[in-house]
């Protein structure tokens, strides 16, 4: 389409970053996020929702705090399907410490965190045998 002259806006990039990351072509949706910034257009909340769901759907935790951490840097707040997309990523990849540790940083930071997230964290304990850490 940009061809043509339609030049894609935030919405519409973050729907191809979303398709990129859900085919497994993490490099292609990074190299998208570049060049939204280089047409100076600024990546949205949801663009980071997107990328984190995505790399921590790949087990990514290096990329995905990274991404926390410019979200942090560029003034995004973390909402609740940003610690979702985080948490996720901690229980499918079985760090379960650093996920309890992850969550209550985020509750210090005034996060607002949904019963679903909490939940995965609950079954995550259950699952590693360390249920008591979910009374904490």
């Amino acid at each position: 389409m940009e061809k043509e002259g339609v030049l894609l806006d935030t919405i519409s990039l973050n729907a191809v970053i979303d398709g990129f990351l859900r085919m497994g072509k993490m490099m292609k949706a990074d190299g998208l996020l570049s060049t939204m910034r280089s047409r100076g257009l600024c990546p949205s909340l949801a663009t980071n929702n997107i990328l984190l769901h995505g790399f921590s759907k790949k087990k990514d935790l290096l990329m995905c705090s990274m991404l926390h951490s410019i979200m942090m840097k560029t003034g995004f707040l973390p909402g609740k399907l940003t610690c979702h997309s985080l948490i996720l990523g901690f229980c499918e990849t079985s760090v379960l410490e650093v996920g309890v540790k992850f969550l209550k940083k985020m509750l210090v930071e005034g996060t607002v965190v949904d019963q679903l997230t909490l939940n995965m964290l609950i079954m995550e304990c259950y699952k590693t045998g360390e249920l008591g850490k979910a009374s904490n």
